[in-house]
């Protein structure tokens, strides 16, 4: 008997032990915001319990009051967490950098971040860190390059750090796209189209599964190489407010962005009524995405205007897949 109640006692720790190996998180993704449409996103996040927030640029768009929302909501920056332990992390835009900088990132938030970037990189504002069994890498598009596009610096960091991280999810996050699909054509990444190449085989080849962006304010999923591009549209009063969630568990991601009017994003109920949800790409760690040299659009909320597919369609399509 006494032997029997140890082995269950063994089975049952090693039960909770693996489900906490295998404990799924979540991440938000939101990118572009105003001040005046910000709560309404971060009040959908607050509904989910989501405890980790990545915005890849423009978070001070026209020199805007935007960190109190953020801490209103329980999201702030601290130097009593470590620096893997922070809920939010900004990634610097065209509307952050010189000469529209904030002092509040520059002063109080930069200093909180790792600092396992490039040696002669802007604190706070290239590195890396791990949550679980996901690796993210924030980059800054517009240290040694203005105009915006990586530096050799900053893709040979870029290469380096990928390649020796063993977390089974690696995610990369920048403001402009590799690969716009509405806007900003021609003077985003894609205006060094050779650059712009090396760091996507960069990401193709050392295990990145997603690049996170924005820039474009326009909503979008697409793959090539392997390799996924998540363009996370914008935060806007009056208009597109977009939010994209991140699940993890184990091997297996979920990335669902929501698109609403104007008004809180609702979260769907079932496959009957997806309410906000426009698309959900689902990422498997342990099968290679194929791989294409042209970028398959898996959604563009802008192809909708050009009469591709409109958002009611393309969700039925997605549901039944």
């Amino acid at each position: 008997m006494k032997r029997m109640f140890r082995v269950c006692i063994c089975s049952w720790f090693f039960s909770i032990a693996l489900i906490s190996s295998t404990q799924a998180m979540q991440f938000a993704v939101i990118s572009d915001v105003r001040a005046d449409a910000l709560n309404k996103a971060l009040k959908f996040l607050d509904s989910q319990r989501v405890g980790l927030i990545l915005l890849p640029g423009d978070f001070y768009y026209d020199a805007q009051e935007y960190y109190s929302h953020f801490v209103k909501f329980g999201f702030d920056v601290s130097p009593e967490k470590t620096p893997n332990g922070q809920n939010l992390y900004f990634t610097l835009g065209n509307h952050d950098a010189p000469p529209a900088g904030d002092d509040t990132f520059t002063e109080a938030i930069a200093p909180c971040y790792p600092k396992n970037g490039p040696v002669r990189s802007p604190q706070g504002t290239i590195f890396s860190f791990d949550r679980d069994n996901c690796h993210f890498v924030i980059t800054n598009q517009y240290w040694d390059n203005p105009a915006g596009g990586y530096a050799d610096e900053q893709l040979k960091w870029i290469e380096q750090d990928l390649r020796a991280s063993t977390r089974t999810f690696k995610f990369v996050f920048g403001h402009e796209p590799a690969f716009p699909l509405d806007k900003h054509v021609g003077d985003s990444l894609d205006a060094d189209p050779g650059r712009r190449d090396r760091f996507w085989q960069i990401l193709r080849d050392n295990g990145a599964h997603a690049f996170f962006c924005g820039h474009t304010h326009n909503l979008s999923h697409m793959a090539k190489n392997g390799v996924y591009q998540i363009d996370n549209g914008e935060v806007r009063g009056g208009g597109p407010i977009c939010v994209t969630l991140v699940d993890v568990n184990g091997d297996k991601a979920s990335v669902k962005s929501y698109q609403t009017g104007g008004a809180v994003p609702e979260v769907e109920t079932n496959a009957e009524t997806p309410n906000d949800l426009v698309i959900q790409t689902d990422i498997d760690a342990t099968i290679h995405p194929k791989d294409s040299d042209a970028p398959e659009v898996l959604f563009s909320a802008g192809a909708a205007d050009t009469g591709m597919f409109g958002k009611s369609c393309f969700i039925r399509s997605l549901l039944s897949d």
